[in-house]
């Protein structure tokens, strides 16, 4: 996450100046670009073979996985490392967090709704903020406005969460949260849609490629 702070913080639109000083597209510009890019995989592969070798080394001594132990193999962090990549590449072409993405492969891989939806909210609060950061830094959204609005978001899923998790201990059923995932990616899906059809209406699709530097 520091990293990513580091990389969002240096990269500004040639409009802006940069938080350390950092000329937009200099060289200093994409060996941070360069680091971030290639840290970042490094790390998770780390992460990743760690998590294989204590699988390997719990089965070897006869553990016994509790229900919703993932036992971690290379097939499965593969399937997960390019899920999350396409998450993030959806995410920033159209909007939608990734964590939307994500979450269903988790309880594909067998994470418990309550372990993925801790891991989606994780991971749209580390992007959410990330992108927060280099919007506000870019003068593009007041900062009124931006104060306002995550204030609404930070009430909305407090409040959301504690009824939620009083509802599924009267209930006994941890099922709602993956029935309120589905319907959250549904609406999400529907309103991109619709943002879509009336921009195409409005104003039409500019194909046109504008250099990675302009």
């Amino acid at each position: 996450y520091p990293l990513c702070a580091l990389a969002v913080s240096d990269e500004r639109p040639v409009s802006t100046q940069s938080t350390w000083g950092v000329p937009f597209c200099g060289a200093v510009y994409w060996l941070v670009s360069t680091v971030a890019i290639v840290g970042l995989p490094v790390v998770s592969m780390l992460m990743l073979q760690r998590l294989i070798d204590e699988s390997e080394e719990k089965q070897a001594c006869g553990y016994l996985f509790a229900e919703g132990d993932v036992v971690w193999t290379r097939k499965t962090g593969t399937k997960l490392a390019v899920v999350t990549v396409t998450a993030g590449i959806v995410a920033g072409l159209i909007g939608i967090g990734g964590g939307m993405v994500v979450g269903p492969i988790l309880l594909e891989l067998g994470f418990q709704p309550q372990v993925s939806s801790a891991l989606t909210a994780t991971n749209v609060l580390m992007s959410s903020s990330t992108v927060g950061m280099l919007v506000l830094m870019s003068g593009a959204a007041p900062i009124d406005e931006a104060l306002f609005f995550a204030a609404i978001c930070f009430l909305g899923a407090y409040f959301g969460k504690n009824f939620l998790g009083k509802l599924i201990k009267r209930l006994g059923k941890t099922s709602l949260i993956i029935f309120i995932l589905g319907g959250v990616i549904f609406l999400a899906i529907l309103a991109v849609i619709a943002q879509g059809i009336i921009e195409l209406v409005s104003s039409g699709i500019d194909l046109k490629f504008t250099h990675i530097c302009s």
